[in-house]
């Protein structure tokens, strides 16, 4: 039996509230004696394929203008603004992580930072879809 139950909450109702109510009885009974948390968080959605299209055109900009490889360029951001302590075996290092494991919010938050990055360091203006320039732009660089 599955570890988590995804609920959906739409308009003010719990949709399916029976087969929850089923489910947490069932893990109840199944479980061992002894302490067990019961956890209650919002799901968060992996990042998308529009973002890290437009995160791979964004590259492929900065890459025409300075001359750079994009996968040196997506190299750079991640270790500038993709850092986290790792603790093992007692050791504690800085370690760099990829875009691939981000949320939706959490790929925006690192998309709005190469767009200042850009912006304010190389002049380099990166529109959005909701842009006016951004069909020109996609054209141009949407084909990597």
């Amino acid at each position: 039996m599955k570890n988590n139950y995804t609920i959906n909450k739409d308009n003010g109702q719990v949709r399916d509230l029976a087969n929850i109510h089923r489910w947490v009885d069932a893990k109840i009974s199944l479980a061992r004696n002894g302490e067990y948390v019961l956890k209650f968080a919002k799901q968060s959605k992996p990042r998308t394929i529009s973002q890290n299209r437009l995160m791979w055109m964004w590259f492929n900009c900065i890459s025409q203008e300075t001359g750079t490889p994009e996968q040196d360029i997506h190299d750079y951001y991640c270790s500038l603004y993709l850092r986290k302590r790792v603790d093992y075996k007692g050791h504690s290092q800085e370690v760099v992580i990829g875009t691939s494991g981000l949320t939706t919010a959490q790929f925006s938050e690192f998309m709005d930072r190469i767009k200042a990055d850009a912006a304010s360091e190389l002049g380099i203006v990166l529109p959005l879809p909701s842009d006016l320039a951004y069909a020109e732009f996609e054209t141009i660089y949407g084909g990597r």
